[in-house]
């Protein structure tokens, strides 16, 4: 698809820099994960490595990432998709655009425009409104020292409450770390459709973010307290 790629470089399977943290996997979902890829010969996200040697407390980095992005509100799920790729793009993380590019991709029905906002949002064909609100998450990545009730009050004259804009920066603010954009530990084997999967098979319903490079799928639905992984392959 010729939406699929970000301009940044690609980071490749590099190890993490903090040997000692890499090497203590632990015996949670995270390590499971670990194991599997690590024995599998696949390439896997280094976020893992983080997630897995702090176990008793990351999971909540993830619960909150959920909440912020899925919790009924005035901006939809998939604006907020769309924040969370866009926030990472400026970021240039690989793994969380690719992600939330492909979850936003599929809740607006349309790849070619997640793709065009995010590489150059002025020239993209997403409308008005939703242009001066990434236009604040933009300042918000980049500048937020330099943010001004006139930045607030540009975004509310496009048309955005204050609910709306509550999520956008919760959104971006949990995607300025990359850890705490990582999705939650519930993997499963989908069957991708035009929409995603529906897999009720958790407490909750996920909803399949599309297939990554390694060939395995994340979602974003809750995390029960002794979920566990099903399959990482495709």
């Amino acid at each position: 698809m010729p939406f699929a790629t970000p301009d940044f470089p690609q980071a490749g399977n590099q190890e993490l820099f903090l040997p000692g943290v890499s090497a203590a996997t632990g015996n949670g979902i995270y390590g499971d994960l670990i194991e599997t890829a690590r024995r599998n010969g696949t390439e896997y996200s280094k976020i893992w490595d983080l997630f897995a040697f702090g176990e008793s407390f990351t999971p909540h980095l993830a619960r909150f990432t959920e909440g912020a992005i899925r919790t009924p509100a005035s901006i939809s799920v998939a604006m907020r998709e769309l924040i969370a790729a866009f926030t990472s793009y400026q970021n240039q993380c690989r793994f969380c655009t690719q992600a939330h590019a492909a979850a936003a991709s599929e809740l607006f029905g349309n790849e070619e425009l997640v793709w065009s906002a995010l590489r150059n949002l002025e020239t993209s064909t997403l409308g008005a409104k939703e242009k001066a609100l990434l236009r604040f998450v933009a300042k918000v990545t980049k500048q937020a020292a330099g943010i001004s009730p006139a930045d607030v009050a540009t975004v509310r004259a496009a048309g955005w409450d204050d609910e709306a804009i509550y999520y956008a920066i919760t959104v971006c603010a949990s995607l300025i770390s990359t850890i705490a954009g990582f999705p939650p530990p519930a993997f499963r084997k989908c069957r991708p459709k035009r929409t995603g999967c529906r897999d009720k098979s958790s407490r909750g319903m996920g909803t399949c973010g599309g297939r990554k490079n390694n060939g395995t799928h994340h979602t974003t639905g809750r995390l029960s307290r002794n979920s566990r992984p099903h399959d990482v392959s495709a």
